[in-house]
């Protein structure tokens, strides 16, 4: 049974019928097995008791992350479902089971390669150079494995040459028309040897029908002298409530209580904007806001980023949360990677906010906060909020440059017209699109 289990899971993989694997490993299971997050890891592990499980586990653990990098963004957690699979094998009694060392290097070549989107989605080219080299180096260190892994070996060496010449390229090497032609037969090869390979295939498709953008050279870049981006997630409380929660912000001690449930810095009570002046004379409409520490990217675009937070709450019953974050030096690539961050499309970023943990969106945190209001409020509250779908972006551009006429501030229509003003004007798209990763790119500056 267990030799069927590998054998099967093995087809379920080279056909990139993931799903379809992890379905047909749920009656050897005989459990389920959950991967929203790592919460429920250590309980998954308990209750596995059989090396058949522990098998089993193993590749639906694989199929699991298989699914996440190509059909979300949750890559971090990806690695971690695979990880989480391979402890179970190192649990096994009879590790003769264990699937071959080739099966298991491709399984894990293959997770591997998200860290090769990442940085291509991204555009930080030299970080999908490194990930492309690490892989090449696991298979180079198992000879015995080459010849199975003859494909991933294929792709995975086209998008270290691409990656190697666009890296490059925007470090103001000259890239030759020779070099161009060189790199889309390379692409062209490699897509033709992988098409069996639907997902490998697919990507290298789209990287040869986008190197006419990437042959253009051009040193002009539009960036922001001063701007900020301010992303919010909303909630609101029932109407029958709003009296009750009025009550309890403008009583110091249950105030106080909230803000040591999301450990506000500061509490005050801002001027409500001119627009609704009008309802505030009347006494009609207030503001109370508290100031919460400030939440941190680490590793995003392999550079710190860093957001002001802060928690509203009007008269009128609603709760807003706002990440604020200046825009100074941001290319259009850059903010639009920001404008993505609050949204279902954004990529997995680790997130450090007090002594949270497991935060990889901002909407995580987002929950987490809004938990903690409504926790707050009593067992009677009813907050009502989605942070996939009650979320907004404001993008304040006071003043742009061109980077080859640095100090001179661009006026609208000299903004307008500049190439990259396409990118701030049409709404986030999937980052995975072949436009998102080409026309709004760092731009290559030629020959220094």
């Amino acid at each position: 049974m267990k030799t069927e289990i590998n054998q099967l899971a093995i087809e379920f993989d080279a056909d990139e019928e993931f799903e379809t694997g992890r379905q047909a490993l749920v009656e050897v299971l005989q459990c389920k097995l959950h991967f929203k997050d790592t919460s429920q890891f250590s309980v998954m592990a308990e209750i596995l008791k059989t090396d058949e499980q522990k098998l089993a586990a193993f590749w639906f653990a694989y199929f699991t992350a298989r699914l996440k990098i190509e059909q979300s963004y949750e890559f971090i957690l990806a690695n971690q479902c695979f990880d989480w699979g391979v402890k179970q094998l190192d649990a096994m009694q009879d590790q003769t089971l264990r699937p071959s060392n080739c099966v298991l290097l491709k399984t894990q070549i293959a997770v591997m390669l998200v860290d090769e989107d990442r940085g291509m989605h991204n555009n930080h080219f030299s970080h999908t150079q490194q990930s492309c080299e690490k892989a090449l180096a696991l298979i180079a260190a198992q000879p015995e494995c080459q010849a199975k892994l003859e494909s991933e070996i294929t792709y995975i060496q086209a998008v270290l040459a691409l990656s190697t010449l666009l890296a490059k390229r925007d470090t103001g090497v000259f890239i030759a028309e020779s070099e161009w032609i060189e790199i889309e037969q390379v692409l062209q090869s490699a897509y033709e040897k992988t098409k069996s390979l639907k997902i490998y295939a697919s990507v290298l498709k789209a990287y040869l029908v986008s190197l006419s953008y990437l042959k253009e050279v051009t040193a002009s870049k539009l960036v922001v002298s001063d701007g900020r981006l301010v992303s919010s997630y909303y909630a609101t409380i029932n109407s029958m409530q709003v009296n009750c929660l009025i009550g309890s912000l403008e009583n110091q001690t249950l105030r106080e209580k909230l803000m040591l449930k999301v450990k506000a810095n500061s509490f005050y009570e801002p001027e409500p904007p001119d627009v609704l002046s009008d309802m505030s004379e009347g006494g009609q409409f207030h503001i109370w806001q508290f100031d919460l520490p400030e939440v941190n990217l680490p590793e995003f675009r392999d550079s710190p980023l860093s957001y002001n937070l802060s928690l509203r709450f009007n008269s009128l019953g609603l709760v807003q949360l706002h990440f604020e974050t200046d825009l100074m030096g941001a290319d259009v690539n850059h903010i639009r990677h920001l404008t993505n961050l609050p949204l279902e499309n954004a990529l997995d970023e680790k997130i450090e906010w007090q002594d949270q943990t497991g935060l990889l969106y901002l909407r995580d945190l987002a929950e987490y906060i809004f938990s903690q209001v409504d926790d707050w409020f009593g067992d009677e509250s009813s907050l009502i909020y989605s942070a996939s779908e009650h979320v907004s972006t404001v993008l304040l551009l006071e003043t742009l440059e061109d980077v080859l006429q640095p100090g001179k501030m661009l006026t609208f229509t000299e903004a307008q017209n500049h190439p990259d003003w396409i990118g701030i004007k049409i709404p986030p798209r999937e980052v995975r699109s072949t436009f998102e990763n080409w026309r709004v790119q760092i731009p290559h500056t030629g020959i220094l």
